[in-house]
């Protein structure tokens, strides 16, 4: 009985029979490029909205107040009893001034208070009509700017893969399938249908991939929103996987193998800024045949 099996040999695949290496072929993925979501506000122009300007009435003017004074002029010091009835008399005179004076001051403060809140009435009419006629000038310059603003809420990946095989002889794949994700989210897949790989020979797809809607936000384990965009840029890591898989067999002195499947994965550290790779770690699944 013939026992195949796949290995990983530096991220190569190898098909062994009975023990001994027959044919290996080698799965890579090359620095991959990735260009995030971005937005350009070049072309949006930002209305002059002015000031907020309320007109104040005036508050009128405030009556001139007489100050009560005590007049102790020409008083009789020589007879005491015409002085005391004097200055009875005054002072008197002087507590009813200051009654009058109290009277006069209360009134005004009144009319002061009602002038005020006329006022305050006018002003908050004045800075909510300023405040719509704002709120409508944006409105307006979003409407007519919005179709000059150039927005990309999607990433755009150049996904590469290549097989090269270095035996002398052919190899025969069924399909082969790769899954992309971004942030541990599945985003995409590329699949290429069957094909034949000479002895000596690299198939090449690249395949630009436009992920529509980025997922700008997420929800993390503890309910927070969080932006991995942001985090992303501030730590410049992307993190992307590639899922390899693929089915095929070989054809050794006339004789095919059995099928046999290949996963292949990859985890990619991608600077959003550089768009390279910058690191990358890759591993194959031994699947026996």
């Amino acid at each position: 009985m013939l026992v195949f099996f796949l290995s990983l040999t530096q991220q190569e695949p190898v098909v062994t029979i009975e023990g001994i290496d027959i044919a290996r072929f080698s799965i890579s993925i090359p620095p991959q490029t990735i260009k995030m979501p971005n937005l350009d506000p070049s072309m949006v122009s930002v209305p002059n909205l002015g000031g907020i300007q309320a007109n104040v009435p005036s508050l009128g003017s405030v009556p001139d107040l007489d100050i009560p004074s005590l007049d102790l002029s020409n008083l009789d010091l020589k007879n005491p009893k015409s002085l005391g009835k004097s200055l009875r008399d005054r002072l008197s005179n002087f507590g009813k001034d200051v009654s009058n004076f109290g009277k006069d001051v209360s009134a005004i403060g009144k009319n002061v208070t009602k002038e005020v809140s006329k006022v305050g009435k006018n002003v908050s009419k004045e800075v909510s009509t300023d405040l719509s006629r704002i709120r409508d000038e944006i409105q307006a310059a979003i409407a007519d700017n919005f179709a000059g603003l150039r927005v990309d809420l999607n990433a755009h990946v150049n996904v590469t893969a290549s097989i090269y095989n270095p035996n002398s002889f052919e190899g025969v794949f069924n399909f082969l399938d790769m899954g992309i994700y971004l942030f541990g989210i599945h985003v995409s897949n590329v699949s290429l249908p069957a094909f034949e790989l000479g002895k000596k020979q690299t198939k090449t797809a690249t395949v630009p991939l436009v992920i529509k809607s980025f997922p700008l936000l997420s929800t993390s384990s503890s309910g927070q929103v969080r932006s991995p965009i942001a985090t992303a840029l501030r730590e410049r890591k992307i993190k992307m996987q590639t899922f390899i898989n693929t089915q095929g067999k070989v054809k050794v002195w006339g004789i095919s193998s059995p099928t046999y499947n290949v996963s292949v994965m990859c985890i990619m550290t991608v600077d959003p800024r550089g768009e390279r790779t910058t690191t990358q770690e890759c591993g194959a699944k031994p699947t026996q045949v």
